[in-house]
């Protein structure tokens, strides 16, 4: 009677803990963009303004000043087929933080990751953006391995240096490093030493 009360006791103990840690870790569905944002039009409002100030190939006749006109919207609407909205929550400084994947240029079977900040105004729309980091282009399975385990760092405002690792052995995050920076007033990412 004490072995079967002690193996289930033993089999009930593991179940806990079994459920404790699979509850601790969290996924994609844990940050879905419907959690905060129910309609899909304002979820495809979002993304094409997060789109369109982070698409790097864009026409020569596109200007980063005016990329918001009415003119170049057509060729950002254009670009939301070939990005996934994979995560987004908002902290208590009413910072919303994104992360968002797209196919690599010129390497379609793989994708980069992509992720910041940004808040919005009366009229949502996107102010005080920044993008915060990028991943490596990597396969599908492992940017999204790789891609919640930065998220999840990066919206507890954790020390992201410890996932700048080298791109022949363990790749995440390619840059901010200590070569390329971010402009949060040009919205864009600059040189700041020679690789």
């Amino acid at each position: 009677m004490t072995f079967k009360l002690s193996f289930s006791f033993a089999i009930s103990s593991l179940v806990a803990v079994a459920i404790l840690f699979s509850s601790c870790k969290k996924t994609k569905e844990d940050y879905k963009v419907s959690k905060l944002i129910e309609s899909k039009a304002e979820q495809d409002s979002l993304l094409l303004g997060i789109i369109t100030i982070i698409e790097e190939h864009i026409p020569d006749t596109v200007k980063k000043a005016d990329r918001f006109q009415p003119e170049n919207k057509a060729f950002f609407e254009s670009k939301l087929n070939k990005y996934d909205f994979e995560c987004l929550t908002k902290n208590d400084k009413g910072e919303y933080l994104y992360f968002v994947r797209k196919p690599a240029y010129g390497v379609p079977e793989l994708y980069v990751g992509l992720a910041g900040k940004f808040k919005l105004d009366a009229n949502r729309k996107i102010t005080d953006f920044e993008e915060s980091y990028r991943l490596f282009r990597m396969p599908a399975h492992d940017l999204d391995r790789k891609g919640i385990e930065v998220y999840e760092a990066f919206i507890n405002n954790q020390d992201l240096t410890q996932f700048h690792r080298d791109l022949d052995t363990d790749p995440y995050i390619e840059f901010p490093n200590e070569h390329v920076g971010y402009d949060k007033q040009k919205l864009d990412w600059y040189f700041i030493k020679p690789y």
